[in-house]
C-alpha cells in the first residue's frame, strides 16, 4: 500500500458507546450516578461499521500513475465489537456493567417488542403485516434506483477513476499497430510489382506517422547527395558496416563524431582509389565487392567521377561479417552496393542465411535502385517476405531515381532494447497495465521535435524569425506592384502562430490575405480597391480551418503609406476583434479563450520599417507600441488520436426547420466542455504541473517525444435524481480521427495539453462548417435517419516548419489536386502532389452506412402531461405515510384492547 496516497484517518478518536452523547458522556465524568449523566434514557444501535475513506495525498502530482490506480480502501474492525472488549476486560465496577447493558438493550426491546405482537389476535396479526408490505411497496416503488455520486471527502480517491480517451503504447504494440497499417496499405498491391513499386514509398510514410511509431526519433545525417538515418541507442559501442562508399563518407564521419567511443566502422568498396584514403580515419577498408555469393561478376561501381559496369571479384556478404569484419550484430548497415541489395535483402528474412549465422542487423540504409520488370518481380518477392516475416519495418522511403529507404529490425530483443524501448515507457508493459478494466477511447500523443528557424512577438519586443526577412522585401515589392499596376493602397496578410501565457506571440507563417474580385475589375472605385473588416474576418476564418492546434491567426501585417494605416486603422481593429471572436468560437466552442490580444505590424510604403503594436481586443485599452526583432525558435510537433461516440437529446424547438451546424454544436457542447474541464493528462507516465515547462532542458534533453493519455469524466453532468426530459429526436457524433497540434518548443505543459484538446475541436467544428456550406436543400420533412459523412482531411507539411501539419479537407468528389490548389491560395506555400497526403481516413462502405442508418435501440416512453414522474412518485409517497399512519393506530386499539 503507498503511504502517500492512503490517509487512514486519526486514530485517536475518543471510544464514545452508540448511542452515548459525547457531551452528556463528557458531564459523566464529574458525576457519579450514571443515571443523572444520560445513560437511563440511551437509545443505543448495534455495532457499527466505520469506513475510513481513502484519500489521494495532494502531493500526488510527480507521481507515477502506477501509485494511484493500486490505491487500496481499508476497513478497519467493527469498531463497537473492538470498544465492547475494551470494557470487557476493565469492567470492574458497577458503572461499566451499566455501560454494557446500554449496549445490549436493543436487543432487549426487539424482544420485548416481538413478544406483544405475537401476543396480538391472529387475524390483528395478518392485518398488520398486510399493511406492512403495502407501506414496503410503496417506499420501494417511490425512490429512484440511482445511487448518488461519491461524496466530497471521497471525490479525492475517485479522482484517477476518470474515464481515459487515450492509452500509452508499447514497443511490441506499436510493431503490431505498424504492421497492420503496412500490410493494409499494400494488400492490394501484393500480387502487383508495378503497383508495388509506385505504392511502397506512400504507405511507408503514411504508416511512421499515422501510427505511434513516430515516437522514434530518427537522426538524418547528410551525405553528398542523399540523406542516411540512425536512431542513437544507449551509450554502449556498436559496430557500423557500410557496402559501397563512392568517394562519399559524410555519413559515417558524423557518426564516428557522436556514437559512443569504441564504435568499430568497417567498409567495402571494389574501387581502391580515393576510398582507401578517404576511410582510413574512420575504420578499416576492405578494397573488394561484396555480393550474395563468392563469384566473379560484373558490379556498376563509381571509377574516376562516373559510374561504369566492370568485372570484379566478389565476396559473400556472410563470410565478410563472419571472417573479416567477425561481428555478428550490426547496429547500422549502410548499404549502396549498386544492384547487390536485391539479393543480399533476402537473406536478412527469417530462417535465412543471416539467421544461420546468427547475424543480427538493427538498422539498414538502403538504396533500391531503378529496377527494370525482373527486378520490379524482385522488389515485390522482397517486400511480401518482410511483410510475411513481421521482423523489418519502413520508417523513411523517398524516391529519386531509386528507392532509399530506412529499415530498423523491430523482432530481436538486441535491437529492442538497445535502440527503440527508449522511446516507450516500459511501467505500461506491466501486468497493471492489462489488469486496468477502465473504459477508454483510444489516443496516443507523443511529440516530436524539429529544429527550425521560427518566430515571437512579444509585448516587450517583437519577434520575427530570421526566414521572414526576405518575406519583407518580397512582401514590400509585391505590394508597390499592385498599387502602381492595379491602384490597391493596401495590403494585408495574416500572422499565423502560437499565444504564450508568457505574453510572446511566436510567428511560424505568414499568407496573404486575398483581394476581392471587385477591386481588380476594370473601372472599380476606390470602396472596391479597400478591404473591410468582414472580407478580413471571413477568409481568416478559411485560413484558420486549415491550421493544427496550438498555430492560431494571431493578427495581421499592414502594407500601405502611413497616412492610409491611420486612417483605416479602426477596420483593422474591427476584423482583430472578428478574428478573435471566430477562432474562440472554431476552437473552443467558447469555453475558454485562445487570447484577449491581437498583433498589428505596419510596414510604411516609404522605408519599409515594420511598427508592431498589441491591440486588446476584448477590452477597450489603448494599442501598445512595441519594437520588432528577428529571433530564431524551435517548433514541437504533438501527434495524436481521438475517437468518441456522442448522443444527444433533441429537445422540443419553436421551429420545425433544423439548423446543421448549430445541432452539431448543441450535441458537442457536453463533450467539450467535459474535454476542457477535465484537466488530467498523464506525461510519460507522471502527472506534472501545468506551470511546468515541456523540456525541463532543451538543450539536454536525450527524449523528444513525451507520450501523454487524456481523461474525460465519466460522471460529468449526471444528476442524482431523475427528471423529466421531453425530445423530438436524436443525434449522434461518431470520429475517429488523427490529431497533429504544434507549440513551440519552449511550451508549458499547460500549453501542450491546450493545443492537444483545441485541435479535436477545431478539427471537427471545421469540418461540420464545410458541410453545412456545401448543404444546399434544407429538409423539409427529415426522414427517420439522415447521415453525414463530413469531409475527408488532406495534409502537407509547411515548408519552413515541417512540424506544422497542415489540413484541408475534401468531399467525395474532390482530389488531391484540389488540396494541393487550396494550400497554394491560402496558406501561400508551393508544394509538390507527392508531398500532399489524403491517405488519413477513408469513405464508409455501403455496407458501414447501412448499419449506421439503422435506427438507434433506444426505448423511448410517452407520458401524459398530466402524469408525470415526479408527481406518481409524490403520490407514492403520501400513501405510503397514510399506510403506515394506520398501521400503528390499529397496532395501538388491538394492543391496548
Amino acid at each position: 500500500m503507498n503511504k502517500n496516497t492512503i490517509d487512514m484517518g486519526n486514530d485517536e478518536q475518543e471510544d464514545v458507546p452508540r448511542g452515548v452523547c459525547k457531551s452528556n458522556l463528557a458531564e459523566s465524568k464529574s458525576t457519579p450516578d450514571w443515571k443523572e449523566a444520560g445513560l437511563e434514557s440511551c437509545s443505543c444501535g448495534g455495532a457499527s461499521e466505520i469506513q475510513k475513506s481513502a484519500k489521494i495525498d495532494k502531493s500526488l502530482k510527480g507521481y507515477p500513475i502506477k501509485a494511484v490506480t493500486n490505491t487500496l480502501v481499508a476497513f478497519p474492525q467493527s469498531t463497537a465489537t473492538r470498544r465492547v472488549s475494551r470494557f470487557e476486560q476493565s469492567a470492574q465496577t458497577a458503572k461499566f456493567e451499566q455501560l454494557l447493558q446500554c449496549l445490549t438493550r436493543p436487543r432487549k426491546v426487539g424482544t420485548v417488542f416481538a413478544a406483544k405482537f405475537m401476543a396480538l389476535p391472529f387475524l390483528a396479526r395478518q392485518v398488520l403485516f398486510f399493511f406492512f408490505v403495502v407501506f414496503l411497496l410503496l417506499v420501494l416503488t417511490s425512490v429512484p434506483f440511482n445511487f448518488k455520486r461519491s461524496s466530497s471527502k471521497n471525490e479525492e480517491s475517485r479522482s484517477f477513476q476518470e474515464m481515459p480517451i487515450s492509452r500509452l503504447p508499447v514497443f511490441s504494440d506499436s510493431f503490431r499497430e505498424w504492421r497492420e497499417c503496412f500490410s493494409q496499405k499494400l494488400k492490394d498491391c501484393r500480387k502487383d510489382p508495378e503497383k508495388m513499386w509506385y505504392w511502397v514509398r506512400s504507405a511507408t510514410n503514411q504508416c511512421q506517422n499515422k501510427t505511434s511509431f513516430s515516437n522514434i526519433v530518427l537522426t538524418g545525417i547528410k551525405n553528398k547527395d542523399e540523406m542516411k538515418y540512425h536512431v542513437y541507442g544507449d551509450k554502449t559501442p556498436g559496430v557500423v558496416v557500410t557496402l559501397g562508399i563512392g568517394l562519399d563518407v559524410k555519413a559515417e564521419t558524423k557518426l564516428k563524431e557522436t556514437l559512443p567511443k569504441g564504435t568499430k566502422f568497417f567498409s567495402a568498396d571494389p574501387i581502391f582509389e580515393g576510398n582507401s584514403d578517404l576511410y582510413a580515419p574512420i575504420g578499416t577498408y576492405f578494397p573488394f565487392a561484396v555480393g550474395h555469393e563468392i563469384a566473379v561478376s560484373t558490379a556498376n561501381v563509381l571509377h574516376k567521377g562516373k559510374y561504369k559496369l566492370m568485372t570484379m571479384p566478389h565476396i559473400d556478404i556472410i563470410t565478410f561479417l563472419t571472417k573479416f569484419v567477425n561481428e555478428t550484430k550490426i547496429d547500422q548497415l549502410l548499404m549502396d552496393n549498386e544492384g547487390a541489395e536485391y539479393n543480399i535483402l533476402p537473406m536478412m528474412g527469417k530462417d535465412g542465411e543471416f539467421d544461420r549465422h546468427g547475424i543480427v542487423v538493427c538498422q539498414i540504409n538502403t538504396e533500391i535502385h531503378d529496377a527494370d520488370k525482373s527486378k520490379k518481380e524482385k522488389f515485390l518477392s522482397i517486400m511480401n517476405q518482410i511483410i510475411d516475416d513481421g521482423r523489418y519495418a519502413f520508417l523513411v522511403s523517398y524516391a529519386t531515381v531509386h528507392h532509399r529507404f530506412f529499415i530498423i529490425n523491430a523482432q530481436h530483443p538486441y535491437c529492442v532494447q538497445k535502440f527503440f524501448k527508449q522511446f516507450y515507457d516500459s511501467f505500461w508493459e506491466t501486468s497493471e497495465r492489462k489488469s486496468s478494466g477502465l473504459p477508454f477511447v483510444r489516443v496516443s500523443m507523443e511529440t516530436i521535435t524539429q529544429t527550425l528557424a521560427s518566430s515571437s512577438i512579444n509585448t516587450h519586443p517583437l519577434f520575427t524569425r530570421r526566414n521572414l526577412e526576405p518575406w519583407l522585401t518580397k512582401s514590400h515589392k509585391n505590394h508597390n506592384y499592385v498599387e502602381t499596376e492595379k491602384g490597391i493602397p493596401a495590403s494585408a496578410y495574416y500572422l499565423l502562430g502560437s499565444f504564450s501565457t508568457d505574453g510572446d506571440y511566436h510567428i511560424a507563417h505568414i499568407t496573404k490575405c486575398p483581394v476581392p474580385a471587385s477591386a481588380l475589375a476594370e473601372g472599380a472605385d476606390s470602396n472596391s480597391k479597400t478591404l473591410d473588416d468582414v472580407w478580413i474576418a471571413d477568409n481568416a476564418e478559411r485560413v484558420l480551418r486549415i491550421l493544427p492546434g496550438g498555430i492560431n491567426v494571431l493578427g495581421i501585417a499592414w502594407f500601405s503609406s502611413k497616412s492610409f494605416f491611420t486612417q483605416h486603422k479602426n477596420v483593422i481593429t474591427r476584423a482583430l476583434v472578428r478574428i478573435q471572436r471566430m477562432s474562440n468560437a472554431l476552437t473552443t466552442m467558447n469555453q475558454e479563450s485562445l487570447g484577449d490580444t491581437m498583433v498589428t505590424v505596419f510596414v510604411d510604403n516609404a522605408d519599409m520599417k515594420p511598427s508592431g503594436f498589441v491591440i486588446d481586443a476584448v477590452g477597450k485599452n489603448p494599442d501598445v507600441s512595441t519594437k520588432v526583432a528577428f529571433q530564431k525558435l524551435e517548433w514541437v510537433s504533438l501527434v495524436s488520436n481521438a475517437s468518441a461516440r456522442i448522443v444527444f437529446n433533441v429537445p422540443p424547438r419553436k421551429e420545425n426547420r433544423s439548423d446543421f451546424y448549430n445541432d452539431f454544436v448543441a450535441a458537442s457542447k457536453t463533450f467539450t466542455t467535459n474535454l476542457f474541464t477535465c484537466q488530467y493528462v498523464i506525461l510519460d507516465g507522471v502527472l506534472r504541473e501545468d506551470s511546468e515547462p515541456l523540456f525541463k532542458d532543451i538543450k539536454k534533453r536525450k527524449k523528444n517525444a513525451v507520450e501523454a493519455q487524456i481523461f474525460l469524466d465519466p460522471l460529468y453532468n449526471r444528476q442524482n435524481e431523475q427528471e423529466e426530459q421531453r425530445a423530438t429526436n436524436l443525434h449522434e457524433i461518431l470520429f475517429d480521427i488523427e490529431i497533429r497540434a504544434s507549440v513551440p518548443v519552449r511550451a508549458t505543459v499547460r500549453e501542450a495539453k491546450k493545443a492537444m484538446k483545441h485541435h479535436l475541436i477545431r478539427n471537427l467544428c471545421s469540418r461540420a462548417e464545410l458541410q453545412y456550406e456545401s448543404m444546399e436543400i434544407v429538409e423539409e420533412c427529415p426522414t427517420p435517419c439522415v447521415v453525414h459523412q463530413l469531409p475527408r482531411p488532406a495534409t502537407t507539411v509547411l515548408p519552413t516548419q515541417s512540424a506544422i501539419l497542415l489540413s484541408d479537407f475534401l468531399f467525395e468528389a474532390d482530389t488531391i489536386e484540389d488540396a494541393q490548389k487550396n494550400f497554394e491560395d491560402m496558406m501561400d506555400i508551393q508544394t509538390s502532389i507527392e508531398h500532399v497526403d489524403e491517405g488519413w481516413e477513408r469513405a464508409l462502405t455501403e455496407e458501414e452506412m447501412a448499419s449506421i442508418r439503422t435506427p438507434l435501440d433506444v426505448s423511448i416512453a410517452e407520458y401524459e402531461i398530466g402524469e408525470s414522474y415526479c408527481n406518481l412518485r409524490n403520490t407514492l409517497i403520501i400513501a405510503a405515510i397514510a399506510v403506515a399512519l394506520l398501521s400503528f393506530i390499529i397496532y395501538v386499539i388491538v394492543a391496548n384492547t
